[in-house]
């Protein structure tokens, strides 16, 4: 009755366990990865008084606005490094339509894509979804990234390209210089594409620093890089994000655009080019809300005796493992469990794939500081049975 590519394309793993966390009073939720923060009182002044003008309520440009095209170029270019002309730039409804877009430009159904696992749950998704295989690419240990199991998928002539989301969601790891460098050593040996997803660009913790795959040599004419403007800002209900590719890639890809979505929404992105344009005083006072939430979590997390930390330190998420001596089957039970006797909503290692097995993903961006430590005082007083 219904398209097999629909069927075997798993229900997004927060819309279950959402539904309970919203009809469980008091839960707290550390499950969607979303900011608590939005912009300043003079940013939506600026805004709402664009709003008079009659081409806000229009359909603009298909790739996106000039102005905020090279306002995102002169940005990519200064700060991550990448050659990038406002012609390469596509704006996108989010970051997720980027990622639909660029697997529909470069895979044919049957082809696959590798993720590095363990991947955002909505890239295997839209893998599914276009028929294309998505293939994991294991890390391991503490989340380590070795180039035998790079190569095993990048060597097959159906792999079209990999991805990476750097820093990762759910695992918070931060790809170094030496990891970005194998992966260009083999993309390039193979004549494949790599896909960056940078969602979380400026959330690294401990001294780490966030390199742009784009930016290496070697790399930029192979790379996909996307970017959005829903965490960094702190507007995830305005869908706004970004690719750039080269201008070949870029030529092609506006034909999913335009049957898509035709274009990001006009005030979606007049607001986005206020954002960026003021980012040097925008991101460092975001940056410090998200890294207070990161040492809260970081050091509560040791006070959860069931549970086992590993080395992530970026984005919004930590992603320990479930010790060994607890007991459970499956582990969007043991979410559920977790909501209804402890009061915490968290997602499943499961959701991002069979290397995310025996972990839970812990947002610590959607909460203030105050509830952040209240949750996880549950979660320490919580006894797994």
């Amino acid at each position: 009755m219904f398209s097999k590519r629909v069927s075997d394309t798993s229900l997004p793993p927060l819309v279950e366990l959402g539904k309970l966390a919203s009809e469980t009073p008091e839960t707290i939720s550390l499950g969607q990865g979303i900011p608590f923060y939005f912009p300043p009182r003079y940013i939506w002044e600026a805004f709402f008084d664009l709003l008079r003008f009659p081409e806000m309520h229009q359909y603009g440009p298909d790739p996106g606005r000039l102005s905020f095209r090279k306002e995102i170029s002169k940005k990519l270019k200064k700060e991550n490094k990448i050659p990038a002309h406002p012609d390469e730039i596509i704006i996108t409804p989010g970051a997720n339509l980027a990622y639909f877009i660029a697997v529909s430009t470069l895979a044919d159904p049957g082809d696959k894509i590798g993720l590095i696992s363990p991947y955002y749950f909505n890239h295997e998704m839209a893998c599914t979804l276009l028929n294309v295989k998505p293939v994991e690419i294991p890390l391991v240990d503490d989340f380590e990234l070795r180039a035998e199991f790079i190569e095993e998928v990048i060597a097959d002539p159906k792999t079209k390209a990999i991805t990476v989301v750097n820093p990762s969601n759910p695992t918070g790891k931060v790809f170094e210089i030496k990891e970005i460098k194998m992966i260009r050593d083999l993309v390039e040996d193979y004549n494949k594409w790599l896909i960056c997803d940078e969602t979380y660009e400026y959330f690294v913790y401990e001294g780490d620093h966030h390199i742009s795959c784009g930016s290496i040599l070697g790399l930029a004419e192979r790379t996909v890089t996307i970017g959005s403007l829903s965490k960094a800002y702190g507007i995830p209900g305005w869908r706004v994000g970004y690719l750039h590719a080269p201008d070949d890639f870029a030529k092609e890809a506006i034909k999913v655009q335009d049957t898509t979505a035709i274009a990001a929404p006009m005030p979606s992105q007049v607001l986005g080019e206020l954002l960026v344009r003021d980012r040097k005083t925008l991101i460092p006072e975001f940056f410090e809300y998200m890294k207070q939430n990161y040492e809260i979590a970081k050091k509560r997390l040791e006070d959860v005796p069931w549970l086992v930390p590993t080395p992530g330190r970026g984005a919004y998420y930590l992603f320990p493992k479930i010790a060994e001596d607890i007991s459970y089957e499956d582990g969007f039970e043991f979410a559920k469990k977790l909501i209804l006797e402890a009061g915490v909503y968290v997602v499943p290692g499961e959701a991002f794939g069979q290397a995310g097995k025996g972990h839970l993903r812990l947002s610590f961006g959607n909460t203030l500081p105050k509830e952040l430590n209240k949750a996880f005082d549950r979660l320490a007083s919580y006894s797994p049975s």
